[in-house]
């Protein structure tokens, strides 16, 4: 879950978090937490998905693992 705090890690400019993700008038410090990795899933798995940012959707699958999963891989339930 995405917190509101900062944190006190000071960010490289070659780092993968998203640019909306960094304060750069604090010296380039991170609003939110983030994390890089990808979770690998099937055609047809039901995942949930928790929050989207720049065409990306943190997902996670029934057993529990989490990841971030292309918004265009995805369908809605229904759709």
């Amino acid at each position: 879950m995405l917190r509101d705090t900062r944190l006190a890690g000071l960010v490289k400019p070659h780092c993968s978090v998203p640019p909306t993700l960094i304060d750069r008038n604090a010296g380039l410090f991170v609003t939110q937490d983030y994390t890089a990795k990808e979770l690998t899933c099937a055609v047809g798995q039901i995942i949930s998905g928790e929050y989207e940012t720049h065409g990306w959707v943190y997902c996670r699958s029934e057993d529990g693992s989490a990841g971030w999963v292309p918004r265009r891989n995805l369908t809605p339930i229904g759709a």
